[in-house]
């Protein structure tokens, strides 16, 4: 066998590994939410924080960020977002990470190391893997500037599937009407926030 041919069987036999340990780990989160999370966490962490340093920063922000992603990347799991055939588990959590720092660089007034990052190899990703790790990026900041109650209706409806009825008894409302009112006050809220976010943050809408 030749070693142009070597290579690519060594490379198509990888990325089928890795196909298995996604399918393993996503079956892992889906049956159990915190084993599977604790199991993404724990095999990828080392790396990330091997790869952030090159961005520059304290690690502690490098940790942080790495936490969000792994949170991000289970929100965009459980709405059904995530296309395994356009990115691999490690790809996405790793582009989902890559903007949470530069955001918080960016937002210390540090110039995140670009010259570094566009070497990397791992974070080099299809257009629609970046689109959802920035639109999930958007949305996690915008969510944290709203209030408590707009934080819980929306984590019950969209996150926990809740209906409208269930959270009227969750959240001790009147009626359903003023469920339905305050969960488009909330939308209302968010979207404005994340066009406000995106705008700031990657000069451009989504």
């Amino acid at each position: 066998m030749g070693a142009l041919t070597f290579n690519v069987a060594q490379r198509m036999k990888g990325n089928e590994i890795n196909r298995s340990e996604d399918e393993e780990l996503l079956n892992l989160i889906s049956a159990d939410h915190e084993r599977g999370l604790t199991r993404l966490y724990k095999t990828y962490k080392g790396e990330f924080l091997s790869v952030a340093r090159r961005f520059g920063g304290d690690e502690s922000i490098h940790v942080d960020c790495y936490h969000d992603a792994v949170l991000a990347f289970f929100e965009i799991l459980i709405e059904g977002r995530y296309e395994a055939e356009r990115a691999s588990v490690k790809t996405l959590l790793f582009t989902i990470g890559k903007y949470k720092v530069y955001s918080r660089l960016r937002q210390a007034g540090r110039e995140p190391l670009w010259e570094d990052l566009e070497n990397i190899g791992d974070l080099v990703v299809p257009d629609t893997s970046e689109r959802m790790a920035r639109e999930s990026a958007v949305a996690g900041k915008a969510i944290a500037t709203l209030g408590a109650k707009c934080r819980r209706i929306i984590e019950l409806f969209y996150y926990r599937r809740l209906t409208i009825a269930e959270i009227m008894k969750v959240m001790e409302y009147k009626n359903e009407n003023v469920v339905k009112a305050h969960k488009s006050r909330c939308m209302k809220s968010l979207r404005e926030s994340a066009a406000k976010i995106e705008q700031e943050e990657f000069n451009q809408p989504l």
